[in-house]
């Protein structure tokens, strides 16, 4: 007979039936990522605590959610140690957007009267699970930014310790929440500096402190206490570290991580006059934050090109560089072989770039081609057709996120003039990297790079300049992964081979 692979997925039930759930390749798109429940699905199945799981997108605040449904092996056993266990275990082996948010230990499934599971009959979550060591609002200020986050998050309660992202947030209800801060306590708060202290009690403080900003451009991603050597993180073009937190969190336990941002966030209003002033500048706050070695470096995109730098230059003030990990990274266009195969340049009317630029921030599974063709073919509509409003609804249907949201962003003039400055960065850094060279170092490179955004031509070309004019000493490993240059450092390979090349490192 014939064993066909029909992408079914099913369950033994103890009486030795066979149950239908789903399917096995069942995906889900939340926030722009596509998310396979049956991987998530699998990875809790491992873990010895567990006899049975369900996963699911539902309903949540700001949008979809994902909710893990449990049976333990052990009847007995704690729900939120259970819970915790399992995040960790999570968080050990997937991104942070595959962790769902609610955890759910069941007794029993629910069944219909013909003994097949009940999904309509499966508990809703309760948010205050997600608190842990709750401890109240003291001053009326935090009281009343509590109500905020309570409205936004839509949670009955908000403690100091508090985390907005563990609570279900994400960075489209970011913009909802710094809106109300803004009004509330009429403070000018970006949502950068926001991103940097997501807990509650940080975020009080900052508003209660009136002018304090954001001081160091190194920021601990992590919170890990272990006295091993840091993982610091380079910042891509934009200049940011938001890209690196999934990856910071897959390694709490294992070693701190700190995400470099540009100078102009730590010091408003200033602007980088040369590549090489830029590159001394991290060198200076990375030995301010670890005095010796081994240094252990990461970038993606152009933060690529600053970690081969920064490695250079701490070699020759005698320092050992220990990892170097180049994800997707730039490269100088003589070894990068952009000028063997056609680059596609996506131009859009001069009205139209901040409609673009502000779709591609918020939007970025879509991708800037996508979106540029629909600002392109929303000019062949109709004139009595509202373009604007036809091309926000497109993006959010493509990346499936709330086109409510994405319209709040365009009328935003507050996002827009942070978003205007976001690309100003890139633009200025694209132009200083044109500096950027290829320099010889002791340390072999870690290399991964991005299929759908790069041929295999290319990735051959970028090994052969790699290994010619920087990691002389050969190439520690080289790793295609299949995704697209915007996706790959969040993507589970890349994840997954990072901590395997970062175990054994000191």
């Amino acid at each position: 007979g014939r064993l066909y692979r029909t992408g079914d997925l099913a369950r033994y039930r103890e009486q030795g039936v066979i149950e239908y759930v789903g399917r096995i390749d069942h995906q889900v798109k939340i926030r722009g990522f596509r998310i396979e429940l049956g991987e998530i699905e699998a990875r809790l199945q491992e873990h010895a605590a567990v006899r049975e799981v369900l996963v699911l997108d539902i309903d949540g605040a700001g949008g979809k959610q994902l909710a893990a449904y449990l049976i333990a092996n052990d009847p007995s056993a704690d729900p939120q140690v259970m819970r915790d266990t399992l995040k960790q275990h999570l968080k050990a082996n997937l991104p942070d957007y595959m962790v769902p948010t609610h955890f759910l230990v069941l007794a029993q499934w629910p069944l219909t009267a013909n003994g097949k599971l009940d999904r309509k009959a499966l508990p809703k979550p309760d948010a205050s699970q997600l608190q842990q060591g709750y401890v109240a609002p003291r001053t009326e200020l935090e009281q009343q930014l509590a109500a905020i986050w309570s409205e936004v998050l839509k949670v009955e309660q908000v403690g100091l310790h508090d985390n907005f992202f563990e609570l279900g947030g994400h960075s489209l209800l970011v913009i909802t929440l710094v809106n109300k801060v803004r009004e509330a306590f009429a403070i000018n708060i970006s949502l950068h500096e926001f991103m940097l202290m997501a807990s509650f009690e940080e975020l009080a403080n900052f508003i209660g402190g009136g002018k304090d900003r954001l001081k160091s451009p190194v920021i601990n991603l992590n919170g890990c206490q272990r006295q091993r050597p840091a993982l610091f993180c380079l910042p891509p073009g934009g200049g940011g570290a938001y890209a690196y937190y999934p990856l910071a969190s897959r390694l709490a336990d294992e070693r701190p991580v700190y995400g470099l941002v540009n100078r102009c966030y730590a010091e408003p209003g200033w602007v980088d006059e040369s590549w090489a002033a830029m590159v001394g500048y991290y060198v200076e706050q990375i030995r301010r934050t670890q005095a010796s070695g081994p240094y252990h470096l990461l970038g993606w995109s152009m933060g690529g090109a600053l970690a081969l730098e920064v490695a250079h230059a701490l070699e020759q003030a005698g320092q050992q560089v220990g990892f170097v990990g180049l994800v997707d990274t730039l490269l100088p266009q003589e070894v990068s072989g952009l000028d063997a195969e056609p680059v596609e340049v996506v131009q859009v009317a001069g009205a139209d770039e901040s409609l673009l630029r502000g779709l591609l921030a918020f939007a970025p599974g879509v991708g800037e081609a996508r979106i540029a063709g629909f600002i392109d073919e929303a000019e062949r509509l109709p004139a009595e057709v509202d373009r604007t409003e036809w091309v926000i609804e497109q993006v959010a249907a493509a990346g499936n996120v709330s086109a409510e949201r994405l319209r709040s962003i365009h009328e935003d003039v507050h996002l827009q003039r942070e978003i205007v400055d976001g690309f100003a960065v890139l633009d200025r850094n694209a132009e200083l990297s044109q500096a950027f060279r290829l320099r010889p170092l002791v340390v072999q490179v870690d290399c991964w790079w991005a299929s759908e955004s790069r041929s295999a031509e290319r990735v051959r070309l970028g090994e052969a300049g790699l290994l010619a004019q920087a990691s002389v000493n050969g190439l520690a490993s080289s790793t295609v992964i299949a995704d697209r240059h915007e996706g790959v450092i969040n993507a589970v390979a890349f994840t997954d081979g990072l901590v395997q090349r970062l175990a054994d490192k000191a």
